[in-house]
C-alpha cells in the first residue's frame, strides 16, 4: 500500500510502539500497538513487566508502584532501563511515555534520575520540568536530602575501600553541584544545605549559606539587587504574570510581612512574591497543585528570580 507503513507479522505478544519515523524524523505521535497472546514473564524486570500488562490499569498500579520503588532504591536494577526511557525524548514528547508521566510525580525519584544521570544525560532529566507538571524549585528540600542520602549512601558502600577518606565521594557531590547550579544558580544554596548534612567534615567553598548565616545583610542586598534588575528588564506599562494563588499563599499568617510587597499595587506583586512562596513550600515540605505550580513556573519564566 503507498504511503504507509506495514506493520511486521509474527510479532511477540505485548505491546509495541508504531513510530512512524522517516528517516529521521519522527512524522507523528507514537501509537500503541497490542498484540494479544501469551508471553513467559518469568525472567523479566519489574518495569518490563509493567509495560506488557495489556489492561491499562493494571499496567499504570503497576508502573505506579515500580516508580516509588525506584525512589527508594538508588540501585534498583531498573534504573538503566528508565534511561533507555529518557533518551527517547530526544524525539518525542515525555507526555507519550507512562512511565516518565509517574516519574514526575514522585519527586525523589526525579532526583534520583538526576543525582544519576552522566553528562549526556543530565539536560534530559533537567528539561523534564518544561514538559511534564513538574518544578525542580518546588520540590521540598527534605526530599532532596533524602534522594541524595540514598545515592551517595550507596556509592559509599559500593566504593568501600576504593575511597577511604572519602574524596571521590566528595568530588562526585561536587560535580552534581557544579552541574545542577550551572542551569540555575539558586541551586547552590540547596547543595550547600544538603552538604553540610552529608559531609560535615567537609569545607564548602564560596558557600553563600554559610556567608548569609554569618551576615544577613549580604542575602537583603541580592534580593534588592535582583528586584531592581527585574524593574530594568521590564517597563511599567507591561502586563505582569497574574497569580492569585500566589497571593493567597502571602495572606497565611507564618508568612513575612516583608515579603508580601504590600507597597505595590497589585499588578507588580506576584511576581516579586513568587520566589518567597516557592521558599516556603519548599521548607515546609508542602505539597502543591498543577494551578498553583503553573502561576509559579509562569512567575519564574518572567520575573526576578532567574
Amino acid at each position: 500500500m503507498p504511503n504507509a507503513w506495514q506493520i511486521p507479522e509474527e510479532l511477540e505478544p505485548g505491546p509495541w510502539w508504531v513510530l512512524g519515523m522517516d528517516g529521521d524524523w519522527a512524522r507523528f505521535r507514537p501509537l500503541l500497538w497490542m498484540v494479544q497472546g501469551e508471553k513467559a514473564r518469568a525472567e523479566e524486570s519489574e518495569l518490563m513487566q509493567a509495560i506488557h500488562a495489556p489492561v491499562r490499569a493494571t499496567r499504570q498500579a503497576k508502573l505506579q508502584v515500580l516508580v516509588s520503588a525506584l525512589a527508594a532504591n538508588a540501585e534498583h536494577p531498573d534504573w538503566p532501563h528508565v534511561f533507555d526511557h529518557l533518551r527517547l525524548t530526544r524525539t518525542y514528547p515525555a507526555s507519550a511515555l507512562d512511565l516518565l508521566q509517574h516519574l514526575a510525580h514522585v519527586p525523589e525519584a526525579m532526583i534520583l534520575a538526576l543525582l544519576r544521570s552522566a553528562d549526556e544525560e543530565f539536560d534530559l532529566v533537567w528539561s523534564l520540568a518544561e514538559q511534564l507538571p513538574f518544578s525542580w524549585y518546588l520540590v521540598p528540600v527534605t526530599r532532596w536530602l533524602r534522594a541524595a542520602e540514598r545515592h551517595f549512601g550507596a556509592l559509599r558502600t559500593g566504593l568501600g575501600d576504593y575511597d577511604p577518606d572519602g574524596a571521590m565521594l566528595w568530588g562526585m557531590f561536587w560535580d552534581f553541584r557544579q552541574r545542577v547550579t550551572s542551569r540555575q544558580p539558586f541551586f547552590k544554596s540547596v547543595c550547600d544545605w544538603i552538604g553540610e548534612r552529608l559531609f560535615p567534615a567537609r569545607q564548602m567553598e564560596n558557600s553563600e549559606l554559610a556567608m548569609a548565616r554569618r551576615a544577613e545583610l549580604i542575602l537583603t542586598e541580592k534580593i534588592e539587587e535582583h528586584e531592581l534588575t527585574l524593574q530594568e528588564r521590564h517597563d511599567a506599562e507591561e502586563r505582569y504574570p497574574d497569580g492569585p494563588l500566589i497571593m493567597e499563599r502571602t495572606r497565611q499568617p507564618d508568612f513575612s510581612e516583608r515579603f508580601r510587597y504590600a507597597r505595590f499595587s497589585y499588578p507588580y506583586r506576584p511576581v516579586r512574591c513568587a520566589p518567597f512562596v516557592a521558599a516556603q513550600i519548599s521548607l515546609d515540605s508542602e505539597e502543591s497543585s498543577e494551578d498553583l505550580l503553573f502561576e509559579l513556573t509562569s512567575d519564574t519564566n518572567w520575573g526576578f528570580w532567574l
